[in-house]
């Protein structure tokens, strides 16, 4: 395997890797932390709330939700529900939330543990791209409302519920020749972990990562506004990042930048298990897995070809017994997915 070094851009400049000024060792800090950094992780340690999400992180395997994007192409939606911005799924969060609260009831029913709020691309730079920048603010604090709200309706003291603040790639992210400046990327997701995170999110997800430095921007961000941060890497056939650094690499970065969880997502099963397979045996953080349940045909989503939640059932149980203990569905999987996950795999203990 060929091995990779870390570049300038894929770590915060301020902070130099691999050094260890305050006297703490590897194994405790692994690296040295902002000032930010350190009060973050400070309150995310006296947080109730997140320690007990990720007590139940530990406790055992958490069933994230399915696809929102998919989703919502299964509802009758008119140009004049998306503001005429046609691709922007996060104006409904203001448009229809009736639409988008019924797609999270839809995953709590059948046993999910955590949804993800309909912020993917609620970054004032994708935002931007819609002439709605000015809308950053109000969408997050409002998406992240109508999932609260249905999560305190759902939650029992046997089964809670929880909200992930979802952070999705920025502009460009998906050429693998464009690289946005990592200034630019963790002072956008800055702003919209701000409002996530004083709405009232359990966890960060940074998540579809192509780039490491921008998995490294949103982890960054996430800490210091003192939330736990997850970081989901898209991956090939081979189990390597889009931009072609191992996942090895990609769970050194995150983990120095302090998340809390590495996750792969958006992308075929088979791929996930391949990266699952690379990690196994290296992995000193917990994993998670999100895979596609259709696939995409470069004009669209070929749901003829999805998996049916027993195929997709078998995917995640494997990926179990590989150490993943949060799974989920991406784009095409629906609330049966879901349930045969929720049926089948909590009962698996850490």
């Amino acid at each position: 395997m060929q091995g990779f070094s870390l570049r300038r851009s894929h770590i915060p400049p301020r902070i130099p890797p691999f050094q260890d000024p305050l006297g703490c060792g590897k194994a405790s800090l692994g690296r040295y932390f902002s000032l930010e950094t350190i009060f973050g992780l400070s309150r995310i340690i006296f947080n109730k709330t997140v320690s007990a999400f990720l007590q139940t992180v530990r406790d055992r395997v958490v069933i994230y939700d399915g696809a929102m994007g998919t989703s919502l192409q299964g509802h009758d939606l008119s140009l004049d529900d998306y503001w005429n911005k046609e691709g922007c799924s996060e104006v409904l969060v203001l448009s229809r939330p009736d639409v988008v609260r019924d797609i999270h009831a839809s995953f709590f029913k059948v046993g999910c543990d955590v949804v993800e709020t309909n912020t993917f691309g609620a970054t004032r730079i994708v935002l931007g791209e819609y002439d709605l920048q000015d809308k950053v603010a109000e969408i997050n604090r409002t998406a992240v409302s109508l999932a609260r709200q249905l999560a305190n309706d759902f939650s029992a003291p046997q089964k809670p519920r929880f909200v992930a603040g979802s952070l999705g790639p920025l502009s460009q992210s998906y050429s693998p020749d464009a690289v946005l400046p990592y200034d630019e990327c963790v002072s956008a997701y800055r702003e919209q972990v701000r409002v996530l995170a004083q709405a009232g999110v359990d966890v960060i997800l940074v998540e579809t990562c192509t780039k490491i430095h921008e998995a490294v921007a949103g982890v960054n961000a996430a800490i210091e506004a003192g939330m736990p941060a997850w970081a989901g890497f898209v991956v090939d056939e081979e189990g390597r990042v889009k931009s072609g650094e191992s996942i090895l690499d990609a769970q050194t970065a995150v983990r120095d930048a302090g998340a809390s969880v590495l996750f792969l997502n958006c992308c075929q099963a088979p791929y996930i298990t391949a990266a699952l397979k690379e990690l196994a045996g290296n992995h000193n953080m917990p994993i998670g897995a999100y895979a596609q349940g259709a696939v995409y045909q470069g004009v669209g989503w070929d749901f003829e070809k999805s998996m049916s939640p027993e195929e997709y059932l078998a995917y995640a149980s494997e990926w179990a017994k590989l150490g993943a203990r949060a799974i989920g569905g991406c784009c095409g999987t629906t609330p049966d997915h879901i349930k045969a996950l929720a049926t089948a795999l909590p009962g698996l203990a850490a």
